[in-house]
């Protein structure tokens, strides 16, 4: 249904930053996804579940943009890209590939317009996986934001239930200096085929970013998705 996008605003350059959970990234699906990253004069747009896409550096790319890989692990449901315009600076710091023992996946990216930084997390969280956050908190600051598939279900963005998962996630707003950004239109942000609804993305932010955040939703590729 809707991808979610994030614009840092006031006085500094502007940041458009985006992500998408690819489910599964298909010719068809980039195919769209280069209209919307294009038409959104995105900076930068990473993409989650990629799955054996990423491996096809011939196909899956984007004029105009550098890209950065997490190749997928033995879960076939991982792997993220990173596309960041090729006259910003980037560089990515760190990442974690699913493991046995905890499936949270994700990737540090810092990026520079000129002396302005921003330090971007775009993170998956399986269905049911108990995330450990710890390396994030480890390298979190004041221009440091998450954008990502938390699968964490909490009657704070309106599930009827919090789930385990949901405690984790808000023990990590509550206990740190973490704020959870809602979208302007305070909506769901998955939709399936089935026309179920739920929200299991969020955009979490350093408080310093909190009043320079602004949180939308556009169409995602082919509908379905989030």
């Amino acid at each position: 249904m809707n991808q979610k996008v994030f614009f840092k605003t006031r006085t500094e350059p502007v940041f458009e930053t985006s992500f998408w959970n690819a489910g599964g990234l298909s010719n068809d699906k980039f195919t769209e996804l280069k209209t919307i990253v294009l038409s959104n004069d995105l900076d930068v747009m990473g993409i989650l579940e990629v799955g054996a896409a990423a491996y096809n550096e011939e196909y899956f790319n984007l004029t105009g943009y550098q890209k950065f890989v997490v190749n997928h692990s033995r879960q076939i449901a991982s792997g993220i890209t990173v596309f960041v315009k090729v006259f910003l600076k980037a560089k990515l710091n760190a990442s974690r590939q699913m493991t046995t023992d905890d499936k949270l996946e994700f990737v540090q990216m810092h990026i520079w317009r000129q002396d302005t930084r921003i330090k971007v997390f775009f993170l998956y969280n399986p269905p049911n996986n108990k995330p450990d956050f710890g390396s994030i908190l480890l390298n979190w600051d004041s221009k440091s934001l998450i954008l990502g598939d938390f699968n964490a279900p909490s009657t704070r963005w309106d599930y009827m239930v919090t789930s385990c998962i949901g405690s984790i996630v808000e023990n990590l707003i509550d206990s740190n200096p973490v704020d959870c950004i809602e979208n302007e239109a305070n909506s769901p942000t998955f939709l399936s085929y089935s026309e179920g609804v739920s929200h299991p993305d969020l955009l979490l932010t350093h408080p310093t970013l909190s009043e320079r955040v602004q949180h939308k939703l556009i169409d995602s590729p082919g509908g379905d998705g989030h």
